[in-house]
Protein backbone atom coordinates (compact mmCIF):
# COMPACT_ATOMS: atom_id res chain seq x y z
CA UNK A 1 0.00 0.00 0.00
CA UNK A 2 0.89 3.42 -0.73
CA UNK A 3 -0.14 6.74 0.26
CA UNK A 4 0.18 10.40 -0.74
CA UNK A 5 -0.69 12.58 2.19
CA UNK A 6 -1.88 16.41 1.56
CA UNK A 7 -1.94 18.67 4.67
CA UNK A 8 -4.16 21.82 3.35
CA UNK A 9 -4.46 25.45 5.43
CA UNK A 10 -8.26 26.33 4.87
CA UNK A 11 -9.89 29.48 5.66
CA UNK A 12 -13.75 28.48 7.14
CA UNK A 13 -15.48 30.89 4.43
CA UNK A 14 -13.56 28.77 1.89
CA UNK A 15 -14.03 25.40 3.35
CA UNK A 16 -17.67 24.46 1.73
CA UNK A 17 -16.07 25.56 -1.73
CA UNK A 18 -13.29 23.33 -0.67
CA UNK A 19 -15.41 20.83 -0.20
CA UNK A 20 -16.80 20.58 -3.69
CA UNK A 21 -13.60 20.87 -5.64
CA UNK A 22 -12.14 18.12 -3.57
CA UNK A 23 -15.41 15.67 -4.43
CA UNK A 24 -14.86 16.19 -8.10
CA UNK A 25 -11.38 15.74 -7.53
CA UNK A 26 -12.09 12.27 -6.32
CA UNK A 27 -14.74 11.61 -8.88
CA UNK A 28 -11.80 12.05 -11.17
CA UNK A 29 -8.81 10.31 -9.22
CA UNK A 30 -11.34 7.37 -8.87
CA UNK A 31 -11.91 7.31 -12.80
CA UNK A 32 -7.53 7.13 -13.21
CA UNK A 33 -7.31 4.33 -10.86
CA UNK A 34 -6.47 5.63 -7.35
CA UNK A 35 -7.86 3.03 -4.81
CA UNK A 36 -9.02 5.50 -2.62
CA UNK A 37 -9.34 9.52 -2.35
CA UNK A 38 -10.61 11.23 0.43
CA UNK A 39 -10.39 14.31 2.37
CA UNK A 40 -10.88 15.67 6.16
CA UNK A 41 -11.34 18.86 8.14
CA UNK A 42 -10.83 18.85 11.98
CA UNK A 43 -13.54 17.88 14.35
CA UNK A 44 -15.17 20.75 16.11
CA UNK A 45 -13.92 21.15 19.88
CA UNK A 46 -11.17 18.05 18.77
CA UNK A 47 -8.33 19.93 20.38
CA UNK A 48 -9.74 19.77 24.01
CA UNK A 49 -10.88 15.87 23.77
CA UNK A 50 -8.52 13.09 24.18
CA UNK A 51 -7.03 12.79 21.33
CA UNK A 52 -8.01 15.77 19.17
CA UNK A 53 -4.93 17.76 17.22
CA UNK A 54 -2.47 17.21 19.32
CA UNK A 55 0.81 18.34 17.86
CA UNK A 56 -0.84 20.49 14.76
CA UNK A 57 0.04 24.10 16.58
CA UNK A 58 3.68 23.43 15.65
CA UNK A 59 2.79 23.55 12.66
CA UNK A 60 2.13 26.71 11.58
CA UNK A 61 -0.82 27.75 9.73
CA UNK A 62 -2.31 31.07 8.61
CA UNK A 63 -4.30 33.07 10.83
CA UNK A 64 -7.94 31.96 10.82
CA UNK A 65 -7.36 29.28 8.88
CA UNK A 66 -7.29 25.77 10.03
CA UNK A 67 -5.40 22.29 8.81
CA UNK A 68 -7.54 19.48 6.26
CA UNK A 69 -5.43 16.73 5.12
CA UNK A 70 -6.51 14.79 2.13
CA UNK A 71 -5.03 10.92 1.29
CA UNK A 72 -4.84 8.96 -1.60
CA UNK A 73 -3.99 5.43 -1.95
CA UNK A 74 -2.91 3.26 -4.61
CA UNK A 75 -1.32 -0.35 -4.18
CA UNK A 76 2.53 0.43 -4.48
CA UNK A 77 4.58 3.33 -5.94
CA UNK A 78 4.57 1.97 -9.90
CA UNK A 79 0.75 2.01 -9.38
CA UNK A 80 1.23 5.53 -7.87
CA UNK A 81 3.22 6.82 -10.82
CA UNK A 82 0.68 5.28 -13.30
CA UNK A 83 -2.45 6.92 -11.79
CA UNK A 84 -0.51 10.15 -11.44
CA UNK A 85 0.34 10.20 -15.29
CA UNK A 86 -2.96 9.64 -16.31
CA UNK A 87 -4.27 12.03 -13.61
CA UNK A 88 -2.09 14.73 -14.66
CA UNK A 89 -2.41 14.54 -17.83
CA UNK A 90 -6.14 15.29 -17.97
CA UNK A 91 -7.66 18.26 -18.60
CA UNK A 92 -10.53 18.28 -15.90
CA UNK A 93 -7.44 17.77 -13.35
CA UNK A 94 -6.23 21.02 -14.54
CA UNK A 95 -9.53 23.01 -14.41
CA UNK A 96 -10.00 21.60 -11.05
CA UNK A 97 -6.29 22.51 -9.47
CA UNK A 98 -6.48 26.20 -10.42
CA UNK A 99 -10.63 26.48 -8.38
CA UNK A 100 -8.27 24.66 -5.63
CA UNK A 101 -5.19 27.20 -6.04
CA UNK A 102 -7.91 29.88 -6.13
CA UNK A 103 -9.00 28.51 -2.26
CA UNK A 104 -5.93 27.32 -0.98
CA UNK A 105 -2.20 28.83 -1.12
CA UNK A 106 -0.39 25.46 -2.91
CA UNK A 107 2.18 26.75 -1.37
CA UNK A 108 1.45 26.79 1.96
CA UNK A 109 0.25 23.14 1.58
CA UNK A 110 2.40 20.88 2.56
CA UNK A 111 2.58 16.66 0.79
CA UNK A 112 4.49 13.30 1.30
CA UNK A 113 4.48 10.04 -0.38
CA UNK A 114 4.24 7.28 2.42
CA UNK A 115 4.44 2.98 1.68
CA UNK A 116 2.78 1.26 4.32
CA UNK A 117 4.99 -0.90 6.73
CA UNK A 118 2.49 -2.57 9.05
CA UNK A 119 -1.66 -2.56 9.35
CA UNK A 120 -4.89 -3.20 8.02
CA UNK A 121 -8.01 -1.67 5.88
CA UNK A 122 -11.10 -2.25 6.13
CA UNK A 123 -12.37 0.73 4.08
CA UNK A 124 -16.34 1.34 3.86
Amino acid sequence: MYAALYLYPVEPEREAALADVFARVSRVALRHGVLADASFAPVEGAAEGNYGLGGFDRIAVPPGSRWWFGIMLYRDRAHFDEVMASFDADPETSALYEEFAALVDPALCLRGEFAKVAGAFALT
